[in-house]
């Protein structure tokens, strides 16, 4: 236990003057170490200012549900009327649309190996669209999946729509009206002012590509060569188009020029795009080769 400063007193010279640290009770006479290993019972973090020193608990983790732990009712054989009851009024409580978004969100979170920064930010901008209104007549599905692909494009996570989409269902199975109700609900956000990031470029995912065809960093180097060249050269030109294509296309060549050998099947496998995307901006990037400095590949 950690001795108090009132009438604690050295064992070893009877001294009064202790020297109290975070992790140990020194003697300033003898040197004595009195105890070690004690629990700092300070706050957390130091406050500014003396009226808010105060012990504070945890974190919020907007992931949990209503902001907090909650405990389920559940059926008792002694009182079963009771905690029926109680059950259903905490059923009819509960903000379903939020728990259903919540689970959608964290399926995501984990088939594409997202942040957990992203998952809190796409669930406060679920709830901030819920206190707007702007779920009413949209599916929870469409929601969750619009709210963390914004939550991305706020956080600067390289992610495309499709990925999302992807990542629940399977290809035969895409639906083409959840796409452009996705698109809708992600155009509200932004026209609400709940949504504020600029769009992705081409540099986002030129490293996120190089990974997935687990390539050097000297191919992410060049491939950011090219498409600095392009923009100066042509900027109107990349703004035509997905980002992930032109980035798609300068990883290709770039592996070209550094002697990796790779497949546009396997380009346009990591970068999730079309054999004829691909085609098309490669031939729009080989008209700025000239002007990109290769030493090194």
């Amino acid at each position: 236990m950690l001795p108090t400063s009132s009438g604690a007193k050295c064992p070893n010279c009877g001294s009064e003057k202790l020297r109290y640290t975070e992790e140990d009770v020194v003697c300033e006479e003898c040197g004595c170490v009195i105890g070690e290993g004690f629990a700092d019972p300070g706050p957390e973090w130091r406050p500014f200012e003396k009226e808010e020193r105060s012990r504070v608990g945890a974190p919020d983790f907007y992931h949990l549900g209503s902001d907090s732990l909650k405990t389920k009712f559940q059926w008792r054989p002694e009182y079963p009327r009771l905690f029926c009851r109680l059950a259903k009024l905490q059923d009819r409580f509960e903000d379903r649309s939020l728990v259903g978004a919540i689970h959608i969100m964290q399926n995501i979170r984990d088939k594409l190996c997202l942040p957990q920064p992203v998952l809190e930010r796409a669930i406060v901008i679920f709830k901030r669209a819920e206190e707007e209104g702007l779920l009413r007549g949209r599916s929870v599905l469409a929601g969750s999946i619009a709210c963390v692909y914004a939550a991305c494009r706020v956080l600067r996570v390289p992610v495309t729509l499709d990925e999302l989409y992807f990542s629940l269902f399977p290809s035969f199975l895409f639906d083409r009206s959840v796409r452009k109700e996705v698109r809708r609900f992600f155009l509200c956000l932004v026209k609400r002012g709940i949504v504020r990031a600029r769009p992705f470029s081409p540099e986002d995912f030129v490293q996120k590509i190089v990974d997935r065809l687990r390539k050097g960093p000297d191919v992410a180097e060049v491939a950011l060569k090219i498409l600095k060249s392009m923009r100066e050269k042509r900027a109107g030109k990349m703004s035509n188009g997905a980002p992930n294509g032109w980035a798609a296309a300068a990883v290709y060549i770039a592996c070209r020029l550094c002697g990796e050998d790779v497949l546009q099947r396997e380009v346009v496998d990591a970068a999730m795009i079309t054999n004829v995307t691909l085609r098309h901006r490669v031939e729009d990037l080989k008209s700025v080769l000239d002007a990109v400095d290769y030493e090194g590949c």
